[in-house]
């Protein structure tokens, strides 16, 4: 089985910031994880990341068991409401 490198939210993070010359802003909320590939979120598990990009996915996202979830600020307080849960996301545009 083929292993596959990993690295903390934070430090992914500020390399999408440095190749994007800072055009993409991410916040990340909750605690600096370690992911090492992106799931979808019915698939995704320890160490992976899931993103939104369909509305059809809202209920898988919402049980997701990924370590992060990336998704935009709208999309996030559509599916949890106002207060945020308690698990790691990454915010952005």
């Amino acid at each position: 089985m083929m292993q596959t490198a990993q690295m903390l939210l934070s430090e992914l993070v500020d390399k999408v910031s440095k190749c994007s010359k800072n055009r993409l802003e991410m916040q990340m909320v909750g605690t600096d994880v370690a992911v090492s590939r992106f799931m979808s979120p019915a698939e995704a598990g320890e160490g992976d990341m899931s993103f939104l990009t369909d509305p059809r996915y809202a209920e898988a996202m919402k049980a997701t068991k990924a370590a992060a979830i990336v998704l935009r600020e709208r999309d996030a307080k559509a599916l949890f409401g106002e207060e945020l849960p308690n698990r790691t996301m990454l915010l952005c545009d």
